[in-house]
């Protein structure tokens, strides 16, 4: 509970109501418009953020121009200077005392704030009596715990999608506020559930992810007591996932590089003396590797079971042509839209977006792989109860339909087809003129090799 405790944020770290300029004069007066995940944490407990406490020029190591303060004509001497304020003597530093509070009160906050080691006589006058008068004030604030559910966002047309059609109708008819999160990994859930310190709540992802995380214990079990059961098909139902929509995994390419119809399967993209250029592919290996053995001549319904040492000597032979090894949607995005790289993996949604907003792309609808997404709960998070009851909301028919529709992606749930026309599904991967071409997952059996998949894959990169 940080209910009223003042807090300060490094202009690093994104605020949606203040700017963010990383102390560089590239980026005065920037708005992200929306608060980092570790701020949103700490507003949802109560905390007051009160403003943004200095860093050095894109917090880079050395001396750096602070180009916010006045000049000086003689600097402090550097053991006279308070701890954590780098070199920016001309702003004010007011927040010290709350973040060394919310260091001691807060298990939550501690991950997200480092001690500053400060000594409150070497804060400015004005600072400390902010600080302290916020502090008091504290007992007089109400203590209900907020009702705020965090869920992991794939960002671009999933988001605004989930926030049109999920999201915003959710906290209309239960109050609860959706807070989104970036960035979905294993690592984090592992830290989520080793230190129960929540970034997000819920997340989407693939079959193989879901068997990963049972079998590492990062997940909660499906709730049946809170989930309906009828919301969907038995089989779209895992023990710790329930099936939402499907997407598929394409190649894209530059046609102002390529000719239109060139690159038609993964042997070509890995044919680097035919189309010569810069690539990008993604860090989610269930997706990577199945490329990888496309690309050596495996047959696609000969890929299981997965032959780790094969794929990754495919992989070697396109290693040093792969520009970007991207892990977000807008990311590829931006990497093609910017003519960054020439072709890449792409989740489909984000490549039909890209294309539709006139950008000389083509995707590929041939041995893309579709992935059938799942809602999953991260294991211990207090707000399950609030999980659960989002799930119900999101798999309506009607809402899983909206949502697919308006986020290019192909519904599970069968009854959800009622609210779709034919022109609507034809962007979609579960459209069946696609269906020969899609290259299906065996989620259990993939999901069985990724934790020994995904820590050879890091050493690899290094290598």
């Amino acid at each position: 509970m940080l209910h009223g405790l003042p807090l300060g944020v490094k202009d690093m770290i994104d605020t949606a109501d203040m700017p963010t300029t990383h102390n560089s004069p590239i980026y005065q007066g920037l708005r992200q418009g929306r608060d980092a995940a570790c701020v949103g944490v700490a507003r949802g407990e109560g905390a007051v953020i009160l403003g943004k406490t200095d860093t050095v020029e894109f917090a880079a190591a050395g001396r750096r121009a602070d180009h916010r303060a006045a000049p000086r004509r003689r600097r402090a001497p550097r053991w006279r200077r308070p701890a954590g304020t780098g070199n920016q003597p001309g702003l004010i530093r007011p927040w010290h005392i709350a973040c060394i509070a919310i260091r001691a009160t807060s298990k939550r906050a501690s991950t997200m704030v480092s001690p500053l080691r400060v000594s409150p006589t070497k804060l400015r006058r004005r600072a400390t009596l902010l600080g302290l008068a916020a502090t008091f004030a504290m007992p007089a604030l109400p203590r209900a715990q907020a009702r705020v559910l965090y869920i992991n966002s794939q960002g671009g047309p999933w988001e605004l999608a989930a926030r049109k059609h999920l999201f915003d109708p959710f906290t209309a008819k239960t109050g609860i506020e959706i807070r989104t999160a970036p960035g979905v990994s294993f690592a984090k859930l592992a830290v989520q559930a080793r230190t129960r310190v929540y970034e997000f709540d819920i997340a989407t992802v693939g079959a193989p992810s879901v068997v990963q995380g049972m079998n590492e214990n990062l997940l909660e079990p499906v709730d049946f007591s809170l989930f309906n059961r009828s919301a969907v098909p038995a089989e779209l139902v895992f023990e710790h996932g329930v099936g939402n929509h499907a997407y598929g995994t394409n190649i894209a390419f530059n046609t102002t590089k390529f000719p239109a119809g060139s690159i038609t399967n993964w042997r070509d993209f890995w044919d680097v003396r035919r189309f010569p250029g810069s690539r990008s592919l993604g860090r989610t290996l269930s997706q990577t590797i199945v490329f990888a053995l496309l690309a050596d001549g495996v047959p696609k319904d000969k890929l299981y079971p997965i032959d780790l040492d094969r794929a990754f000597r495919s992989l070697d032979r396109i290693k040093q042509h792969v520009r970007v090894w991207w892990s977000t949607g807008p990311q590829t995005r931006q990497l093609l839209g910017d003519g960054e790289i020439d072709m890449g993996s792409v989740w489909h949604a984000h490549g039909t977006a890209l294309r539709n907003s006139g950008a000389p792309i083509e995707l590929v609808w041939n041995e893309f792989t579709m992935d059938r997404t799942y809602w999953i709960v991260s294991r211990g998070t207090p707000r399950a109860g609030f999980a659960w009851e989002f799930i119900n909301f999101a798999l309506e028919p009607e809402r899983n339909a909206g949502f697919c529709i308006d986020g290019f992606y192909g519904p599970l749930n069968p009854r959800a087809f009622d609210f779709i026309t034919p022109a609507q599904a034809e962007a979609m991967p579960t459209n069946p003129k696609y269906a020969p071409h899609a290259v299906e997952f065996d989620g259990r059996r993939m999901g069985d090799v990724m934790t020994q998949a995904s820590r050879r894959f890091e050493r690899w990169l290094q290598q």
